[in-house]
């Protein structure tokens, strides 16, 4: 464990240094893998959705990260700051960062069938990197301009290429498996674990030596259960984000008005 000063927040941060790095492409099962990492090392886990979910993300070091390239140790540091774990994007972008970064934290990286993946993968970008105008600006409003640009650098690097050939099946697969063959060639094998979520909690646990708990392995985020969830929170979203852009409307056309009074 180790302590810093916190640039954000100005205060003294206590950072649990990451004992694991999950690097499988998002749709690999990274959202069950996140809530049986919590479950075995008593800790947070760092996806996708703590960028949005947590209130606490520095937009500004994961742009930073997405132009440079890499990022300070001291600063890796502060981005993961109680997190004992961490997968799915935007962490697999900067896998071999941070494995040199973290040379104690094991390794896992998520797989699937190939075919399943791709049409999971495909759901995903229609949903969550194609949104309307109304849905980008409310993001620039509540979240701010490093927000919108960590978002668009992570439309450009989220998978093998960009996002934009999400409709091309054969380069999105070959991409997959490129992936899966990067990993295993830059990870030494004694830290990593080829995991698939079907294979429950034996592998996982007999990986990170820790008993098998007794509970049922998490099963979140299916492409079926995912159609829901985007559904339901873009409905409990749009009241929200009405009164934004209206509120941005009204006073702009005030603005406006009273320029030719």
């Amino acid at each position: 464990t180790v302590k810093h000063k916190s640039a954000a927040m100005g205060e003294v941060c206590t950072n649990k240094q990451l004992e694991v790095i999950g690097v499988g492409l998002g749709r690999t099962g990274t959202c069950s893998l996140r809530y049986a990492l919590e479950i075995l090392l008593g800790g947070k886990c760092h996806h996708f959705y703590e960028l949005r979910e947590s209130g606490r993300t520095n937009f500004k070091l994961w742009r930073k990260a997405m132009e440079q390239g890499d990022l300070s140790k001291e600063e890796w540091d502060e981005v993961y700051q109680d997190y004992v774990a961490a997968v799915d994007n935007p962490t697999k972008i900067f896998f071999r960062n941070l494995i040199r970064h973290y040379p104690e934290a094991k390794v896992i990286l998520t797989i699937r069938d190939p075919e399943s993946w791709y049409k999971s993968f495909r759901f995903m970008v229609n949903t969550v990197y194609t949104n309307p105008v109304s849905i980008k600006l409310y993001e620039w409003v509540k979240f701010g301009n490093d927000f919108k640009k960590f978002m668009s650098l992570l439309r450009t690097k989220n998978f093998v290429g960009s996002t934009a050939r999400h409709e091309d099946k054969e380069f999105s697969i070959d991409g997959y498996h490129r992936h899966i063959e990067e990993v295993k060639a830059f990870v030494p094998p004694e830290r990593l674990l080829v995991f698939n979520v079907r294979e429950g909690w034996e592998p996982l646990c007999n990986f990170l030596d820790k008993p098998v708990p007794d509970v049922p392995f998490p099963r979140a985020n299916d492409t079926a259960f995912m159609a829901d969830k985007f559904r339901l929170n873009r409905m409990l979203d749009y009241t929200e984000k009405f009164l934004i852009v209206a509120a941005m409307v009204a006073c702009s056309a005030y603005a406006f008005k009273f320029q030719y009074i």
